[in-house]
């Protein structure tokens, strides 16, 4: 009797809680669109009814904010180019999606009075570099407030997804039916994509690049070009995203889910689906036009079957070969020319972005130069983006850069305990499913980390939610595995 009294009570201080949202939502949505309108800023006025429904939504379930925004995420450039040049749809995910799964998620755990729990989280390492990024919003060098407050968002504001993603499921059906789910999507944008780089070496480029209408010229970067010794070329192609590394990023981060998949139906019915999802989703890196994606395609592979056993990967490396000869068949390259080329580049890179950027932030800003001071979309927050300047592609020295030495170290302690815990949860985990999901985001975060020595991955959609997305995932298969127990 107690309990359902006490129950009553929590479900009434909810319903006025949200009451009281409400109401808060809708005055503040109307101050905002009365100033809008007088300021005649009419195509805002249409945002807030927007996201005033996308937070009641999210208090209503968090969840499907988090399913909204996984859907929404391969094809966020579409609505980043239908209304360029305003720079609001670079927040879509955000507003409409991000912040009101937060919103909700602790307005839940809040009136229902539930601590939230993430065993094995690194609490302490996360609220020490997030004090570090906002205690560097007071260096001196810093020359402007609005770009430091982007690059806070940039480090600090998809963290939290990984709480949200330790309780986003219950049960292993769970996990495999959102693996499911965000596979069947991802054939769009790979299809696409796929259809979009044999129209382009063909010959065809006006059909493959007519949907971009006038923005051709950004989404390929300028139409950039490289020319192999071997023969051939590559261009950056972008399929449903603003750019290249948009969509390279979207193909590094479905890998994971494709490889658990492929090793659940190996011996089942479906395993000529996810040996076909395999290789589409190999083979739309190969074309998306950046190099990384024939080095670090493979290196996930490997590292992959270094945890599942090379005996039993064998079948997925010969799967992976097939992508790789597909897609030099379709670019009109030599293999050998063309991995000769990216070995050239490696060891190219290893003496300038890699080690040469490196040690040169670690003299020049030993304590850190401002938060948002290298982050490259923090140009959006300059009067004119053409006086930004990107120190370094490194995205250690970025750290560097940034936050100096200390930020350094507490991110890599924070990025060794999620692999070395996330091993450790491999090591104990009995169900084999489970077992193969672990081994799988293990080898995406282990990519992730040698990426970010050349690159920035973490700092652009959507690796900037799948790693955490992932990273949570994994925390909580050991609770999962009830079965094993």
């Amino acid at each position: 009797m107690k309990t359902r009294i006490q129950q009553s009570c929590v479900n009434t201080s909810l319903e006025y809680f949200s009451k009281g949202l409400l109401c808060l939502f809708i005055i503040v949505t109307g101050v905002i669109a009365a100033w809008l309108i007088v300021d005649h800023r009419y195509s805002y006025l249409l945002g807030g009814p927007v996201v005033l429904l996308c937070i009641l939504i999210g208090l209503h379930n968090w969840r499907w904010s988090i399913y909204a925004l996984l859907a929404y995420l391969p094809f966020a450039g579409i609505p980043i180019l239908a209304m360029y040049p305003s720079k609001f749809p670079l927040l879509f995910k955000d507003f409409f999606f991000v912040i009101p799964a937060y919103v909700g998620f602790v307005a839940m755990y809040v009136i229902q009075r539930k601590p939230i729990r993430f065993s094995g989280a690194p609490v302490w390492l996360i609220g020490g570099f997030s004090a570090l990024v906002l205690i560097q919003l007071l260096n001196p060098n810093l020359n402007n407030w609005l770009a430091g407050l982007v690059g806070v968002k940039i480090w600090l504001f998809y963290i939290p997804l990984g709480f949200l993603a330790y309780h986003l499921i219950n049960t292993k059906e769970e996990l495999i039916r959102l693996t499911k789910i965000l596979l069947l999507i991802s054939l769009i944008p790979f299809l696409f994509g796929v259809v979009q780089a044999i129209l382009v070496y063909m010959g065809y480029d006006y059909v493959a690049y007519w949907l971009y209408g006038n923005h051709t010229a950004r989404v390929t970067q300028n139409f950039f070009q490289l020319e192999l010794s071997g023969g051939g070329f590559l261009r950056r192609l972008p399929s449903t995203f603003q750019f290249g590394a948009q969509y390279y990023g979207y193909v590094i981060s479905m890998l994971p889910l494709a490889a658990a998949m492929w090793m659940i139906q190996r011996d089942k019915s479906g395993f000529r689906l996810t040996s076909f999802l395999v290789i589409l989703v190999s083979l739309a890196g190969f074309l998306s036009g950046l190099r990384r994606s024939f080095l670090f395609i493979p290196v996930f592979w490997l590292v992959f079957g270094r945890f599942e056993g090379l005996s039993k990967v064998t079948r997925l490396m010969i799967i992976t070969a097939i992508a790789i000869l597909l897609a030099v068949s379709i670019l009109g390259v030599d293999l050998g020319s063309l991995y000769k080329h990216i070995g050239t580049l490696i060891v190219r890179y290893a003496g300038t972005t890699v080690s040469g950027d490196f040690i040169e932030a670690i003299k020049t800003a030993p304590l850190g130069l401002g938060t948002g001071m290298d982050t490259n979309p923090a140009r959006h927050a300059v009067k004119d983006p053409s006086t930004f300047r990107w120190l370094s592609e490194n995205y250690y020295a970025k750290v560097v850069y940034e936050l100096g030495i200390g930020g350094l170290l507490i991110l890599v302690v924070l990025f060794l305990t999620i692999c070395i815990r996330g091993y450790f949860t491999y090591r104990v985990l009995q169900d084999p499913i489970l077992k193969v999901f672990s081994a799988a985001f293990l080898a995406y975060f282990i990519v992730i980390m040698i990426d970010s020595t050349k690159a920035q991955p973490l700092d652009i959609d959507p690796v900037n939610v799948y790693f955490w997305l992932f990273a949570g995932l994994l925390a909580k298969l050991t609770s999962l595995d009830v079965d094993h127990k």
